[in-house]
C-alpha cells in the first residue's frame, strides 16, 4: 500500500509540474499580442541615422502606430504617406514607428527617402520583432496606448482587434477620431 502511495504522489507531482509548465508555455506565446498587454519593447537603429537609437518605450505618453512594412510592397508604400500626414498632425499625441522587413538595408533606406519619411524606420533585420508580433504579411499595423499597452482598434470591417491587416488612409477622419480616443 505504501508504495502505490508514493507512485501516487510521484505521478500527481509530474503530472502538476507538466500542467504549470504548459500553462507558462501558453502565456509566453501569448504575451504581447493580446488586448491591454504590454506590447513588446524594442530598440534599434534608425534606417537612416544608425547612430540613433528607436526605442519603443521613448514614446510613452503618446499613441504609437507600429507598422511592418516592407520596400517591395506596392499597398505599404501607398500607405506610408497617410502616416506620413499624421505624424506631422498630430506630433505632440501620435507617434508612427515603422519597423522594415527587407532583406535589404539600402532598399529600404531609398525608398524612406524616396517616399520623404521623416518618422523613425527601423530595420528588423533579423526577424525578432516580426517573430514576436506574430506578422502574418504586410503592411501590418499595432496601435499601442499611451501606456505602452496593446489597443484594440477597428479594423477595415469594424471589428476591433490588435492586429491591423492591409493598408489604410491612417489619417482620414475616422482612423484619427479613433486614434485620439486611446488618449487620457
Amino acid at each position: 500500500m505504501q508504495v502505490l502511495f508514493k507512485a501516487m504522489r510521484w505521478l500527481v507531482s509530474k503530472a502538476l509540474i507538466f500542467v504549470l509548465l504548459l500553462i507558462l508555455v501558453g502565456c509566453h506565446e501569448r504575451q504581447g499580442l493580446g488586448p491591454g498587454e504590454a506590447a513588446y519593447s524594442f530598440t534599434l537603429p534608425s534606417i537612416l541615422e544608425p547612430s540613433r537609437q528607436v526605442s519603443l518605450t521613448s514614446f510613452r505618453g503618446k499613441v504609437v502606430i507600429v507598422n511592418f512594412w516592407a520596400s517591395w510592397c506596392g499597398p505599404c508604400l501607398e500607405e506610408l504617406p497617410s502616416l506620413e500626414r499624421l505624424s506631422q498632425r498630430y506630433p505632440d499625441k501620435i507617434a508612427v514607428i515603422g519597423v522594415g522587413i527587407d532583406d535589404d538595408k539600402n532598399s529600404l533606406a531609398d525608398a524612406v527617402k524616396k517616399m520623404g519619411v521623416s518618422f523613425p524606420v527601423v530595420l528588423d533585420s533579423n526577424g525578432t520583432l516580426k517573430q514576436r508580433y506574430e506578422v502574418r504579411g504586410v503592411p501590418e499595423t499595432f496601435v499601442v496606448g499611451h501606456d505602452g499597452k496593446l489597443a484594440l482598434f477597428p479594423d477595415l470591417n469594424g471589428e476591433m482587434t490588435v492586429r491591423l491587416l492591409g493598408p489604410r488612409e491612417w489619417d482620414e477622419g475616422h482612423f484619427t477620431d479613433n486614434l485620439l480616443k486611446l488618449m487620457p
